[in-house]
């Protein structure tokens, strides 16, 4: 089912209770009622999810496929890449979605990606009913918190180690984001990822 992704992702969350998990007949339930909530996309073309300063209302799940956060610098008027997701990641700028305040980033999905989502509203409706499934509002955030540090992490190695580093991490990415944004994402120079993808090709 098209579900299967993001059931998997959710079990993986860090403290997920157990009695929500799919060998419990809670679970089960837990299971059933989500799926009548989320709603399930397929993108053709890539499209902004949200806006820079729009409130994010919406939860999306990359059941399949690239996006990436960014903002508009406003001295160099660029755009800046900073957080990329790939399949199975929860699509979300924590502090507009779980504090409902203007998003500091915009978020694009990439052609061909495949995404479910819910709404703030869905979501509160299934964790009435099932309460300690509302460990999520924790563990996501961790979640983006922990990519954000492995971004931190590879922009320390050398050029062309952040990017074979990005390759592993994110298989098929260059095929979806633009050159630019990659390059920005692992703090070089564009000439600098030419030279590194000349060098091992």
């Amino acid at each position: 089912m098209k579900t299967d992704r993001l059931f998997k992702a959710l079990y993986r969350l860090r403290d997920f209770p157990d009695s929500l998990r799919a060998d419990t007949a809670r679970g089960q339930a837990f299971r059933k009622r989500v799926q009548k909530r989320v709603v399930t996309n397929s993108f053709q073309d890539d499209r902004i999810l949200l806006s820079e300063g729009q409130i994010q209302t919406t939860m999306y799940f990359l059941n399949r496929g690239f996006a990436r956060g960014f903002f508009h610098n406003k001295d160099t008027l660029k755009e800046e890449t900073h957080i990329l997701w790939n399949d199975s990641s929860f699509v979300v700028a924590p502090d507009s979605f779980y504090q409902q305040r203007p998003s500091r980033i915009a978020i694009q999905v990439c052609a061909g990606s495949e995404v479910i989502s819910a709404t703030l509203q869905d979501m509160q409706a299934v964790f009435a009913e099932f309460p300690e499934g509302e460990i999520m509002t924790r563990s996501v955030p961790i979640q983006y918190l922990e990519m954000e540090q492995w971004r931190s992490w590879i922009v320390s190695m050398p050029a062309k180690e952040r990017y074979q580093a990005l390759l592993k991490e994110f298989p098929g990415i260059e095929r979806h984001i633009k050159a630019g944004d990659i390059a920005f994402y692992l703090n070089m120079a564009p000439e600098t990822l030419s030279r590194i993808k000349r060098e091992i090709s």
